[in-house]
């Protein structure tokens, strides 16, 4: 337990810098390179993304897993280590030369930006956060990301001064992430040891690789198709608002994606060990703080919506407002979802569950993207985000409710969801009085977080006397058992 508020503590550190660095840039970004430019890079960024997407081939996930597994036995570890990183050596380097090959022979327009995005597709060779993450090492790939991102920071106020300033952004930003990824390679002889290896071991690993690989690539389809297909349709403003909403949106959802890079590794090793009352606590507790903040997140961002925008976004970017208070509905479905992935499916290896699930959402969101944008524009991509996450959702819960007790954890759904609803109302009165401006904006904050606060720690201190006199009552009956 130590253990894991440690790695979360770390990770939340460092979530909250990715937090508070977008308050302090993207509004800079936004008015320095307008809306139009912003969607350029969005659309660049989004497709030399899938290439880096096919280049990690899934391993971010079951690399972090397999190690998890044999860390406390450094032969398999050096050994598993070997046999995934030649893998993905051989992948990435192959990935890189596809990739440059695409942009110099069939791109027109934009090539010089997915040139320059063509750094961020080769820092994927360099990529081994898999390992430091199944090791548990969080403290070090932390405060390597919180440097690297000042400086990033710092470099942008620097140096982008202007709409034409494009490219020196995307070269600061794909240059952060090369830098970041090599850094690590100085740690890895202090944790491991490169062995000699066969292609036949290295294969072994192929096809649980390809399995994860299919559900990476499908969520990111979900997740980040919708801005290349705004892209294609030429809607390169309508574009800008659709990824600074979907930005604005995912600030606040990274706690609840620190809470699964620890809790994945964590979780892989407790099932490994069949410590099954571990783990039925973890997830509980688990369950209920991901429920808590993310329908927090949903109605409080929304609420904050039509003044934040202006406030952070400035002239322009009026479309965002509608998108985020859309795209709010997806923040429960995305905790739940990436609660699910990360402490369930992939630690005890349903994969296909996983998959299945993920694929299905990727359907629906090209589906209803290609019907939707063309009537909508924007807002189509938004709602049709909506219903592929409801579908993954769906799919990945229903098989999941015979042999796990997750059933028993949709009864912390009512709290937040009705706490959320009556913080809206609050943060809205807040807004309407006050009119737009940063004040406002920090006064529906505060009123948000004391009262949706308050009402959380009273709910946490009955559920806390719940779980822990639930699991008194099972100790007491093994004891009884044992007499």
């Amino acid at each position: 337990m130590a253990s894991i508020k440690k790695n979360f503590v770390y990770q939340s550190a460092y979530q909250l810098l990715l937090i508070v660095l977008p308050l302090i840039t993207a509004p800079y970004i936004a008015r320095v390179l307008g809306s139009e430019n912003a969607g350029v890079y969005s659309y660049t960024y989004t497709t030399a993304n899938y290439f880096v997407v096919i280049a990690m081939l899934g391993l971010e996930q079951y690399g972090n897993r397999s190690i998890a597994k044999v860390r406390d036995d450094i032969n398999k570890r050096n050994q598993v280590f070997s046999e995934l990183l030649l893998l993905h050596l051989v992948i990435s380097i192959l990935i890189s030369v596809i990739y440059f090959s695409y942009v110099f022979f069939f791109v027109k327009e934009y090539r010089f930006i997915m040139i320059i995005q063509g750094i961020y597709v080769l820092s994927a060779i360099f990529d081994v956060n898999w390992f430091f993450f199944g090791m548990e090492l969080f403290k070090l790939t932390v405060i390597r990301n919180i440097i690297i991102k000042l400086l990033s920071v710092l470099a942008i106020f620097i140096l982008v001064n202007d709409k034409t300033d494009l490219w020196i952004y995307a070269i600061i930003m794909a240059a952060s992430m090369f830098i970041s990824q090599v850094i690590l390679w100085k740690f890895l002889p202090k944790y491991v040891s490169l062995k000699m290896v066969s292609i036949k071991s290295c294969v072994l690993h192929l096809r649980p690789i390809l399995v994860l690989f299919t559900a990476v690539i499908a969520a990111n389809i979900y997740r980040m198709f919708d801005k290349v297909m705004l892209g294609w349709y030429g809607h390169m403003n309508n574009l800008g608002c659709y990824d600074y909403a979907d930005k604005i949106i995912r600030i606040p959802l990274s706690l609840i994606t620190a809470m699964g890079t620890v809790m994945l590794s964590k979780m892989s090793n407790l099932f490994a060990r069949k410590d099954t009352e571990q783990a039925e606590k973890m997830l509980e507790l688990s369950a209920l703080f991901v429920l808590l903040m993310s329908f927090a997140m949903a109605f409080g961002i929304a609420g904050i919506a039509p003044e934040f925008v202006i406030v952070f976004l400035g002239d322009g970017y009026e479309e965002s407002v509608a998108l985020i208070m859309i795209l709010a509905v997806t923040l429960p479905l995305i905790g739940w979802n990436n609660y699910i992935r990360t402490q369930l499916l992939i630690p005890l290896q349903k994969d296909k569950i996983y998959t299945v699930g993920v694929c299905t959402g990727a359907v629906v969101n090209v589906v209803l993207n290609a019907i939707f944008i063309q009537f909508f524009n924007a807002k189509g991509a938004a709602i049709a985000t909506i219903f592929s996450y409801t579908a993954v959702m769906v799919i990945q819960t229903i098989p999941l409710l015979k042999n796990t007790k997750i059933v028993s954890y949709f009864r912390f759904i009512p709290f937040p969801f009705i706490s959320g609803v009556f913080m809206l109302i609050l943060v809205r009165l807040v807004g309407r009085s006050m009119g737009i401006s940063v004040l406002t904006v920090i006064c529906e904050i505060v009123v948000g977080i004391l009262f949706y606060g308050i009402l959380s720690i009273v709910y946490l201190y009955i559920m806390k006397k719940e779980l822990v006199q639930k699991y008194i009552d099972r100790i007491q009956k093994r004891i009884c058992h044992i007499k």
